[in-house]
């Protein structure tokens, strides 16, 4: 299990990724979702948009990164750091937006590795995630300052229904994995739901 693809905007049925992000976490007492973006452009708000969604659900496992406490390029440091030192033995889910080619607009892709959350902005030292998930939001353009105004442009509805989908998927998963909601790890991070 390496990759694996879901198209939001033309798949209803969720039952394939939820089953996909079982398979990931399966056996994982500890769990942190890390929602990447910023409600200041529509393009790179699936994060923060998923992350109040998840918390809207009282989804049991730490949660951080929502439309009031955004994590984006301004703070990612500072985050990853504080994860490393309060949450060293969580398995990190990562999430976040990002540009692809035309026909892979809407699919959201899952691997087992870390998210580079910076890589459009060059500054791939920074990795975090032990799965990213990666929302292809818009298409990509060559030029930099053009991929600025495409994210800006991006549709509300698609990057809702893409949260939308992909919080539903994160929950059925997780609440058929109940023994992670049974953990004392996952009542601590209950109790920091809308603190982090």
């Amino acid at each position: 299990m390496n990759s694996f693809y879901f198209h939001a905007l033309k798949e209803k049925n969720v039952d394939k990724l939820s089953e996909y992000i079982l398979n990931a976490i399966k056996g994982k007492n500890k769990l942190l979702l890390l929602c990447i973006g910023t409600d200041n452009c529509t393009g790179d708000s699936l994060g923060p948009l998923t992350g109040t969604l998840l918390k809207k659900d009282n989804c049991p496992c730490v949660i951080m990164g929502d439309l009031e406490n955004i994590i984006d390029y301004t703070n990612i440091k500072e985050k990853i750091n504080y994860i490393k030192t309060y949450y060293n033995d969580h398995y990190i889910i990562a999430i976040d937006a990002c540009l692809g080619q035309k026909t892979n607009v809407g699919k959201i892709f899952i691997e087992e590795s870390s998210l580079f959350p910076a890589a459009a902005l060059r500054a791939k030292d920074i990795s975090i995630g032990n799965i990213s998930i990666k929302g292809v939001v818009n298409r990509y353009a060559s030029m930099k300052y053009a991929n600025e105004y495409i994210l800006q442009q991006t549709r509300l509805f698609h990057v809702y229904t893409m949260a939308d989908v992909l919080s539903k998927s994160l929950i059925n998963a997780i609440n058929t994995n109940l023994h992670i909601c049974k953990s004392n790890d996952i009542d601590i991070g209950s109790k920091l739901l809308y603190s982090i």
